[in-house]
């Protein structure tokens, strides 16, 4: 059976956290990114008796010096594998009156959600290219890609610019077998802006995101799933 690769960002906790884990028990080995190196760490051996397949690299993708050092160990691992899956899930949102919005906000959100995405797309894609393996990349966005949200510009400039990468991508990527997918679920369950697990009733839960992203990532190579919209069924409760 063909080794696989999961590149993952934005796995701390959260959606990141659980596609990770997810794809390891699928048989992927897993090479993750997160800002947080205590909750990272901690976030890998949650995959019970799996954890030696994964490898956690610390670090802040608002730092493009770290961007390129991250991008330097997925070439040095990613020759071992026949089949690469890369899912750009790290997101950062600053919410409020557009008025007061900082600029160092503003160039956090830009960087992470957007940036780093198109840098990671580039540069991993290049090297699945290079190798001619089969490919697929993941771009986790959200329903602020096309709807936009009072108080939070930033962060739907970033979403809907993210929903435009993918499909640009789409349509160059696939002639290099490379494959491009966008996964936008609505509210999910997590610590993102400042909240916990539990706070967020009747959301989906990040195992709920993740089991549709390994679901794309295991389905058959000739399938080409182009975008996914998701939302949970408990909004209607």
């Amino acid at each position: 059976m063909d080794r696989s690769l999961a590149i993952v960002t934005g796995a701390s906790s959260g959606i990141g956290a659980a596609v990770a884990r997810a794809l390891v028990e699928k048989g992927f080995d897993a090479l993750v990114t997160g800002r947080a190196g205590d909750r990272l760490e901690a976030a890998t051996r949650q995959a019970e008796g799996l954890s030696h397949r994964f490898e956690a690299i610390a670090g802040d993708l608002c730092d493009r010096r770290f961007i390129y050092e991250f991008i330097g160990r997925v070439g040095e691992k990613i020759k071992d594998y026949a089949y690469v899956v890369l899912v750009n899930n790290a997101g950062v949102g600053f919410f409020g009156d557009t008025f007061e919005v900082p600029d160092d906000h503003w160039d956090a959100i830009l960087s992470t959600n957007l940036t780093a995405s198109f840098l990671l797309c580039r540069e991993v894609g290049r090297m699945m290219a290079e190798r001619r393996q089969s490919g697929l990349i993941v771009n986790v966005s959200s329903d602020a890609d096309l709807q936009g949200f009072e108080g939070a510009a930033a962060y739907c400039a970033s979403k809907s610019g993210l929903l435009g990468l993918s499909r640009a991508l789409r349509l160059e990527f696939p002639k290099k077998n490379i494959r491009v997918t966008t996964v936008s679920p609505g509210r999910v369950d997590t610590c993102f802006n400042s909240k916990k697990p539990g706070m967020r009733p009747g959301a989906l839960t990040a195992e709920e995101v993740a089991e549709v992203i390994a679901f794309t990532a295991c389905s058959s190579r000739n399938i080409e799933i182009q975008e996914i919209r998701l939302d949970s069924m408990g909004r209607f409760s």
